[in-house]
């Protein structure tokens, strides 16, 4: 056995041998992975942030400076020509007063310094930049003197250490956030890997819900170490199959073929059974034999009619069929399922040729049109009143839109049309357009007073057919469609009424509901007068739905 080694001397040997044998554990680790990179690129980006900052603020101080130092010549021009150094200092107190100014001097034409304010500053003090400047005093174009400003720096760098600090705070905050996500995880990997070092394989195997490596790991452990008792049961069924296998085969033997069935059955009464340990061996719920192979033992021969084995025979056989007959009553009926396979696809293939020959019934379509007449006088409203009417009109016309499951398409003109598809009004798309049109009409009124002070009348032209489908229709070319175009037309005629041609209105279908008057002013065009009921009532109480809306 070798003896330990004395510890080194060198403190730096030392130190290296006692961080090699120290390990890191796994929150350890990924905590350092995932601050250390964070703390990196922030103190990378902060280097970067300062510099720029800074030399953007230089820039700005130089400026600052530079018309200071030039303001304050101006300034002293006078004083110094008169020689008036009270002047001089009680100005350059004022100019001192400045925050940006820390110091300022005022030297004559021999570099003889006359008046001074503020104390003086080292390198480190001074404004980013120049920090120190210098301007000539001239009297009518000849030098009287010089001015030296020097700038602070807190003004200038107060703004960058107070995003630098903020910068700070924020990337704290961040690598806290970092650092605790990264703790969780590495708290609920080690405490998975733990459950998985203590397993005794007589569980599921902990971690297999998770959809990472540890839970393919456990996963594929849980495989690997199945229950012993899950096994030897396994086994002892395959051992029980492969024995009943080699039973069937042993009982699949063709006999010999007998000259004499008689010395056959005399042999057989006076000799012993020597196979009795095998017959109770044989389990007869285990051995399945083929259906031909049973009939072939279980039926005498037709020839042998005289032989006591085969009246035995005759018993047992009646026996076994007795028994066949009861088990079978009391076995549950087996599955049919390739019957129920075949009958499904029987089924499809039935109605795909029903659909095949049955053409499709084409869905109808109902458009309903909506425009603002007097719209001359509307325009003579203010501005503010006109816009705010108009989007009170949008805003109806949309909740109406929505309510009805109605698509709105609104033209250059102004003209809006809602279209209603028979596939998403469940059929019904002219009750929807016919409620929609009268809710609107309503709905109207309303808008009739709020402009009621000005004399104003209001006109809501409302016009209402019914056309083939036009769901595949793109809304650019839905008013080139010929149904629609005389839809348009026909709205014109509209007063605050909804209209229809002659052919919807005197159709069964619109007279269930609602009740239809001819319009006197133009033949061939009708308008609805009221819904039947149970229509009526229900567009009273959407109505009364808007303006409690409205009220809250």
């Amino acid at each position: 056995m070798n003896p330990t080694p004395p510890p080194s001397e060198n403190l730096f040997l030392r130190s290296y041998g006692a961080w090699r044998q120290h390990s890191v554990k796994l929150t350890g680790k990924l905590l350092m992975l995932s601050i250390l990179p964070l703390a990196l690129l922030v103190l990378w980006m902060g280097i970067l942030a300062f510099g720029e900052l800074k030399q953007t603020t230089a820039r700005q101080a130089d400026a600052i400076g530079e018309a200071l130092a030039s303001q304050i010549a101006a300034a002293v021009a006078e004083p110094l020509a008169a020689d008036d150094q009270l002047s001089l200092n009680i100005m350059l107190a004022q100019w001192q007063q400045n925050p940006l100014v820390a110091h300022t001097r005022v030297f004559t034409a021999e570099n003889r310094m006359i008046a001074e304010a503020g104390d003086r500053v080292s390198a480190t003090r001074m404004a980013p930049g120049q920090g120190q400047f210098n301007a000539a005093v001239r009297i009518q174009d000849t030098l009287a003197g010089q001015v030296q400003l020097s700038l602070a720096s807190e003004p200038f760098m107060a703004p960058v250490n107070g995003m630098l600090r903020q910068l700070a705070w924020a990337a704290l905050l961040l690598a806290l956030c970092v650092g605790f996500v990264a703790w969780r995880m590495a708290g609920n990997m080690r405490r998975v890997l733990q459950q998985l070092g203590e397993w005794q394989a007589d569980s599921p195997a902990p971690g297999q819900h998770r959809r990472d490596e540890l839970g393919d790991l456990a996963r594929q452990l849980g495989r690997r170490y199945e229950d012993p008792a899950l096994q030897d049961v396994t086994a002892a069924e395959s051992d029980g199959i492969e024995a009943g296998s080699r039973d069937a085969d042993a009982l699949s033997v063709p006999e010999p073929q007998l000259e004499n069935p008689t010395s056959v059955a005399q042999t057989t009464a006076s000799e012993p059974d020597l196979n009795l340990e095998t017959s109770e061996s044989i389990n007869p719920a285990e051995v399945r034999l083929p259906e031909e192979l049973g009939a072939h033992l279980l039926t005498p021969d037709p020839t042998d009619q005289s032989s006591p084995a085969v009246a035995e025979e005759e018993g047992q056989s009646d026996t076994d069929s007795k028994d066949e007959q009861a088990r079978d009553e009391l076995a549950p009926t087996p599955t049919t399922a390739t019957q129920k396979a075949v009958d499904a696809a029987h089924a499809d293939a039935a109605l795909k040729e029903e659909t095949a020959i049955t053409p499709p019934a084409p869905l109808e379509t109902t458009v309903l049109a909506i425009r603002l007449g007097n719209q001359e006088a509307l325009r003579r409203l203010p501005r503010p009143r006109l816009m705010a009417l108009l989007g009170r009109y949008r805003e109806q016309l949309g909740r109406a839109c929505e309510l009805y499951n109605g698509h709105l398409q609104t033209l250059h003109d102004g003209t809006s049309l809602v279209v209603f598809h028979a596939g998403e009004c469940r059929q019904d798309e002219l009750t929807h357009a016919l409620c929609c049109g009268e809710l609107l009409r309503v709905l109207g009124h309303d808008l009739q007073v709020e402009i009621a002070d000005t004399g104003i009348t209001l006109h809501l032209h409302l016009a209402l057919c019914h056309a083939p489908s036009l769901q595949d229709v793109p809304a650019e070319d839905l008013a080139q469609q010929p149904a629609c175009q005389t839809l348009i037309e026909q709205v014109q005629y509209s007063r605050n009424l909804l209209l229809l041609d002659s052919g919807l209105a005197t159709s069964d279908m619109l007279r269930q509901r609602a009740v239809v008057r001819r319009l006197a002013s133009q033949p061939g065009i009708y308008c609805i007068e009221r819904l039947q009921d149970p229509y009526q009532a229900m567009l009273e109480q959407q109505l009364n739905h808007f303006y409690q809306q409205r009220q809250s």
